[in-house]
């Protein structure tokens, strides 16, 4: 029986086998090829997982995954992803780590992409992503038995992360950092949750909480090179025993975006950031100060010694030093300059930059239920009418920046006046928009899909806003159907943008590998010609009484006894019975068209003269 394919012409072949194209795609074939060069052929994804199923633990899947990051981190090289899933993952622990080892870290390198936040093996979506939900822990406790108040820590890793020179292709995102105690000699001394060691590494979505140093108790940032780049974090909790309770900065750049620095405190000076030496300096953008302590000077920001810092749509607020909860306790210079524009700092800035402001900012709760500062129940989110609505410069907002809950930036509240910089929407001061909403984020990154286009990091072929990434790829071989189909590598016979190898299930009954919907059906009944015990008559039930490979609808002899239907006066007699001329059984005797005990008992009576009883 003859296959027909009319729903396309071959445009050309693949290995010798005609190849067609959608002709609803527009995309042209070097385009679309470009694609496949645009995807890293061995991009390296490396899992890790402490509730590993196994049996082998050697970093391919999630359920055999290694149990431990520093395995990861050993086997990983540039150009590689390591996805952690949930759970708390200790320096020490590890192929080739000693374990109680207060030196041990997790080292960064360039070109590697340290990823948390994982659902991981056991999952239904092992790679669903939700940094707070699935909160993936680095521990600087290697006992395991910290308690209140900093109390257990003696054996304590001295810094959890360590960033050498390393550039910003060395990313750290969406990881909760605790429990470090840099209290140590020389080098030991500072950053106890992080040290950025003369590198320029990426930090994004990641949380400083709970950590102890002589100086820069959350991070120290020391010594040269570009300097690092914080983005959507947050610097909770930590102590200084000396300077920078959350943040120190001497000898290089650091820049922060959409970060947070909530109840940190410094023994001397910086209880939120401390910025020192004539080549450190500061940019500080969309960033929420609150309830910040040094026992010095700078309650939430410490400019000295020749540094200079810049702050922008920034909020400043009950921050205390020795000297109370002024301006200077918000922001304090020593033989240094800063710059600050459009943010609300507490007791006013006299200093240079324009359209601050020194009115109550309004939280929604920032004590919380608990009435305590500093844990997890405070909102530092805008409460409507406050002044710090609209109210930034638009100027110092990237047009892919997030708040800090992940939400779009510059949303527009029709209830303020805008007193900010730019054209409607305005963004908003500080760490969260008022109002705003999540952006389209297919991937779950952390980036919006429209940025991620825009900067080259996603492909979008099609041009219809989706990284290609996101895209549907029903193979799976990370190439998206819509790619595969348009340069002819699989094919689309039903132009539903769907390869039609995914549409065989159920959907190709003669097994040639061609979707049932686009072969021939003449008579129209949904079973197709090849299939079809009556091609040119519509029987969906395929009825074949006599099993001759001829459907009841089409076939002239039903029963197959030699009378033809148009003549036979039982269609449906048993097979095999012995028929008369006009296709009744012969022994049919009350002319029912079946033989059963009726006919018999009229049989008996006509032999005996009397019926059966």
């Amino acid at each position: 029986m003859q296959r027909i394919r009319s729903y396309a012409k071959p445009r050309r072949t693949v290995d010798g086998k005609a190849a067609f194209r959608s002709p609803v795609s527009l995309i042209p074939v070097l385009l679309v090829a470009a694609f496949l060069f645009a995807v890293p052929a061995n991009a390296q994804i490396i899992f890790v997982d402490q509730h590993a199923t196994g049996p082998t633990q050697d970093g391919t899947s999630w359920c055999s995954a290694f149990l431990d990051l520093q395995d990861a981190l050993q086997v990983a090289v540039a150009g590689a992803t390591i996805r952690v899933a949930d759970g708390v993952y200790r320096p020490d622990q590890g192929a080739g780590q000693t374990q109680g080892s207060r030196t041990s870290s997790f080292v960064m390198k360039s070109g590697v992409i340290l990823a948390g936040g994982y659902a991981g093996c056991g999952a239904t979506s092992p790679d669903d992503r939700a940094i707070k939900f699935y909160e993936t822990i680095l521990s600087g406790d290697l006992s395991m038995d910290d308690g209140f108040d900093f109390a257990n820590t003696s054996e304590n890793a001295y810094q959890v992360v360590t960033a050498g020179a390393i550039d910003a292709t060395g990313v750290l995102e969406g990881f909760t950092v605790t429990a470090g105690n840099a209290n140590g000699g020389v080098a030991r001394s500072d950053g106890g949750g992080m040290i950025v060691a003369g590198g320029s590494p990426t930090i994004r979505s990641c949380e400083f909480v709970k950590n102890q140093a002589g100086s820069g108790a959350g991070v120290m940032v020391a010594c040269c090179g570009d300097g690092p780049v914080f983005t959507n974090c947050t610097f909770g909790e930590n102590v200084g025993g000396s300077d920078g309770g959350g943040l120190y900065v001497k000898q290089m750049h650091a820049t922060l975006v959409n970060c947070l620095f909530l109840n940190n405190i410094a023994g001397d000076d910086g209880g939120g950031i401390i910025v020192t030496t004539p080549s450190g300096s500061l940019d500080l953008s969309s960033c929420t100060f609150y309830h910040n302590t040094a026992l010095g000077n700078g309650g939430g920001v410490y400019v000295t010694a020749g540094a200079t810092a810049s702050v922008t749509n920034s909020i400043l607020w009950n921050n205390t030093d020795i000297d109370g909860i002024d301006s200077s306790a918000q922001v304090h210079l020593q033989n240094s300059s800063a710059s600050v524009s459009f943010s609300c700092i507490q007791g006013g800035w006299a200093g240079p930059g324009s359209n601050n402001i020194a009115i109550d900012p309004l939280f929604v709760d920032p004590d919380g239920a608990d009435n305590t500062i500093g844990t997890e129940d405070d909102d530092l989110r805008l409460s409507p009418g406050s002044p710090a609505i609209d109210a930034g410069d638009n100027l110092a907002v990237d047009v892919c920046q997030l708040d800090l809950d992940g939400n779009s930036r510059r949303q527009d509240d029709p209830a303020t006046i805008d007193t900010g910089n730019g054209s409607i929407p305005v963004v908003d001061m500080g760490v969260y928009e008022f109002g705003s909403i999540p952006p389209q984020d297919c991937n779950s990154n952390g980036v919006p899909d429209e940025c991620e286009i825009a900067d080259g990091t996603s492909s979008d072929f099609n041009l219809n806003g989706v990284p290609d990434e996101c895209e549907p790829d029903c193979q799976p071989n990370d190439i998206p159907d819509f790619v595969e189909i348009g340069l002819g590598l699989s094919e689309d016979c039903n132009l539903d943008e769907i390869p039609d190898d995914c549409q065989l299930v159920d959907n190709d009954c003669n097994a040639d590998e061609i979707p049932d919907d686009c072969e021939s059906n003449s008579d129209e009944d949904l079973i197709i010609d090849a299939c079809d015990n009556c091609e040119l008559v519509s029987n969906q039930n395929q009825a074949d009484f006599d099993d001759d490979g001829s459907g009841d609808a089409c076939d002239p002899d039903i029963d197959n006894d030699g009378v033809e239907n148009a003549l036979d006066v039982c269609d449906y007699t048993a097979l095999g019975a012995v028929v008369d001329e006009e296709g009744r059984s012969l022994g049919d005797i009350d002319l029912d068209c079946d033989t059963d005990l009726d006919d018999f008992k009229l049989f008996q009576r006509g032999f005996t003269g009397a019926g059966m009883p």
